[in-house]
């Protein structure tokens, strides 16, 4: 009678345990590449791994619910194109982090292939001079606003 619930919170961890792993195994897709670029520039992207080297080993991976989906990812005429295979959708986080590394990545390529000159690849460089001008009196005003009430318990005390 004492230990039932122990029991039961040791057999519910270990449920929950068991059924976490098993799940992060197959919440993982596949990258389907011939693109060496591509292979590197994705490498150590959370959620992704390059254990498959054809879609048929993929799809099989699949169907053995090892992974949850692949990536295939071939470029075409200095053009980079990606199409996710799966039964589900791809979770946004993963699709993210794999199109801002897949844009940079072509944003390389256009770079590359456009032939620029010092000149011109100095201008595309310069970013966005962003300042911040901010009274500095109204800002301590909101930073103390809070702590008013406090300073009207302390005085009652």
């Amino acid at each position: 009678m004492v230990i039932s619930p122990f029991l039961f919170l040791g057999l519910s961890v270990g449920i929950g345990y068991l059924q976490g792993s098993s799940m992060a195994k197959n919440s993982k897709i596949a990258v389907v590449t011939t693109v060496p670029s591509v292979a590197e520039g994705l490498k150590g992207t959370n959620g992704i791994n390059f254990d498959y080297k054809d879609e048929a080993s993929a799809q099989a991976a699949i169907k053995d619910e090892k992974i949850k989906g692949y990536l295939t990812i071939d470029q075409e005429d200095s053009v980079l194109k990606a199409v996710y295979h799966g039964e589900t959708s791809l979770e946004s986080g993963i699709k993210l982090a794999v199109t801002n590394k897949l844009n940079e990545l072509q944003y390389q390529l256009n770079r590359s292939a456009a032939n620029l000159s010092q000149e011109q690849e100095k201008r595309l460089s310069q970013t966005v001079d962003f300042t911040e001008k901010i009274d500095e009196s109204k800002e301590n005003k909101k930073l103390f606003k809070p702590l008013r009430p406090l300073g009207l318990v302390s005085s009652f005390i």
